[in-house]
């Protein structure tokens, strides 16, 4: 009966302690790790987002803001024909964005809103980009822009002003501190309006007119408009 060769078998022990086996479970070792590493760095932030990286998936419109209340735009620029009431217009699509794009109610009683944006409309041009061969108008476009300013109503803080640097904190003049003398009331800073601009084009040619082009600019700078109430990055 033929007997086998003891050189020619492995043990069990020998199989597990191979090089082939023993870099797949190094592999596996340093893949486990950095997975560990992953998780630890993804955090969960009271269930409104994930965190990674210093990335997160949490909206970038604040939580503690409930409502907002959006007044009437104004308009100082002159209205002829299409144009006449384009603040309405405006203001009807900013109201459409907050309520699409952020978790805030709009409501129309500003003693129970947490925020009041308000606007005034001082750009309104027409420019003829394009013209035919006998003088016509083949591509317009239309500039459309306002001044925004959005404010806390609960602090009287103007959240659409311009955030300080690093540099103009560092060199404010701090107080010195006297328990004698009761602290005073920080004062709000004083409404400094955004400045926002957009543009509509239309082809006339294609059956696009000139409230075709406005249309787009409001549009395009009523989603302006509600990026400044994002929070900053």
């Amino acid at each position: 009966m033929p007997t086998a060769n003891p050189n020619t078998q492995k043990s069990p022990m020998s199989q597990t302690l191979s090089p082939k086996n023993f870099s797949l479970g190094r592999r596996q070792f340093l893949a486990g790790l950095v997975g560990a590493g992953f998780l630890s760095s993804l955090g969960c932030r009271a269930g409104r987002g994930f965190s990674l990286f210093g990335y997160s998936t949490e909206s970038q419109f604040d939580s503690n803001i409930r409502s907002v209340y959006v007044r009437m735009f104004a308009n100082k620029v002159f209205q002829a024909g299409p144009y006449r009431g384009s603040e309405f217009i405006l203001t009807r699509y900013v109201v459409d964005e907050i309520e699409k794009r952020t978790p805030w109610k709009v409501i129309s009683d500003p003693d129970s809103a947490d925020t009041e944006l308000q606007a005034t409309m001082t750009t309104l041009t027409k420019n003829v980009l394009v013209r035919t061969p006998f003088n016509g108008s083949r591509e317009i476009e239309i500039t459309a822009g306002a001044e925004v300013v959005w404010r806390d109503l609960r602090t009287g803080v103007v959240l659409s002003n311009p955030r300080p640097t690093k540099t103009e904190e560092l060199t404010t003049d701090i107080p010195a501190f006297d328990p004698t003398v009761p602290r005073a009331k920080p004062i709000p800073a004083p409404p400094q309006p955004v400045y926002l601009q957009e543009v509509g084009r239309g082809y006339l040619e294609v059956g696009e007119t000139s409230t075709t082009a406005l249309q787009m600019a409001l549009k395009r700078l009523a989603v302006k408009i509600v990026n400044v109430m994002e929070q900053p990055w």
